[in-house]
């Protein structure tokens, strides 16, 4: 797997994944779009959001387009069921991290934001575990009586 982090002259920031030893020569490249370039695709109808975005990534991987098989586009900000993507921490924010993770007497937190793994799935789950295991840890303590 190749991570690689580009500047296009649209401004747009890619987080792009590839293949590079998958058997055969069709593979598949992500991008990952956030901040004000997510904002200026979120503006625009879906055919032109491909088109920018085709444009942008042929400026960073050129003959992409001439290669080109499928694009889907998903924008969660646009989604109504989601609102949002994921937490991007400042630098030193990370910090914060234990302080987030730690329950507030009977109530826990977890999801991608509270875990070691901000922005990915991974850290959903990890995080939702954690928490179904301190809870159970918690409920089965000597004396506690439900309220």
């Amino acid at each position: 797997m190749i991570v690689t982090r580009h500047q296009t002259t649209n401004g747009g920031m890619f987080f792009a994944k590839g293949a590079p030893n998958k058997p055969g020569k069709r593979g598949l490249l992500q991008a990952y779009n956030y901040e004000r370039y997510a904002d200026k695709l979120d503006a625009l109808n879906e055919s032109e959001s491909v088109e920018r975005v085709i444009a942008d990534m042929d400026e960073v991987h050129p003959g992409l387009r001439s290669n080109l098989e499928t694009v889907v586009i998903k924008s969660w900000t646009t989604d109504p069921w989601q609102r949002g993507a994921f937490t991007m921490y400042d630098p030193g924010q990370m910090k914060m991290y234990s302080e987030i993770c730690k329950p507030d007497g009977r109530v826990w937190f977890a999801g991608e934001h509270a875990s070691g793994w901000p922005g990915w799935m991974q850290g959903a789950l990890t995080s939702g575990i954690k928490a179904a295991r301190e809870i159970n840890a918690f409920t089965n303590m000597p004396g506690l009586e439900p309220d």
